[in-house]
């Protein structure tokens, strides 16, 4: 993966957005570089609401912003460029999750994948039920979980927090968090070879 450019410390600290978004555009890559502290702390926060993995989304912020940069003659000033740069950001989200998707199918890991089509579902801001299969099942399956084994999917998964966030939360140790979350994945992977197997129309 390409590397951003080292901001250089205090060259920008006066300048504004504007002012930086014209520099970075004559190549100005300190400007740029600018533009990525002010921004990076916010799409990491929106990209963390489709994707689990921390680690995936540095990634995917990374690729935002080279993204971004190779965009920016193209980005129209009338617009916050906080809500262009997540455009893109929800624009790059999609498509790792499409690819862990097939990713996880080839290795057999419906349950997994699921999870990540709902992840897509949910940042493409369409409503799971009008998906086929695996997917439209586990968002039966899962609204059917107690309330708090519900909450502790949608944490881990959806929004992101790790397992002792959510056991720090619930004053459970971190093992015990992810211990819960083994046996609900199996609870949620029984119920959806269930569901997913009565024909339309069915109970």
């Amino acid at each position: 993966m390409t590397a951003l450019p080292t901001l250089t410390p205090g060259r920008r600290g006066l300048m504004d957005e504007k002012e930086l978004v014209n520099k970075a555009r004559a190549g100005d890559v300190d400007a740029f570089s600018e533009l990525v502290r002010l921004h990076q702390s916010r799409v990491r926060a929106f990209l963390g609401r489709f994707i689990f993995s921390r680690e995936a989304v540095d990634d995917v912020a990374q690729e935002t912003f080279l993204a971004a940069f190779r965009a920016l003659q193209t980005y129209d000033e009338r617009w916050a460029l906080r809500s262009w740069l997540f455009g893109i950001a929800r624009n790059q989200a999609l498509i790792f999750l499409r690819k862990e998707c097939v990713r996880l199918r080839r290795e057999n890991e419906d349950l997994e994948a699921a999870m990540t089509e709902w992840c897509v579902a949910k940042a493409e801001d369409r409503p799971v039920e009008q998906d086929a299969g695996f997917l439209a099942a586990l968002e039966q399956c899962i609204q059917s979980l107690p309330e708090q084994s519900a909450r502790v999917v949608r944490s881990f998964y959806y929004e992101s927090q790790a397992a002792g966030q959510i056991g720090a939360k619930l004053g459970r140790s971190e093992n015990a968090v992810r211990l819960w979350l083994f046996r609900i994945r199996q609870q949620l992977r029984d119920c959806v070879e269930a569901r997913a197997g009565v024909p339309e129309g069915g109970a």
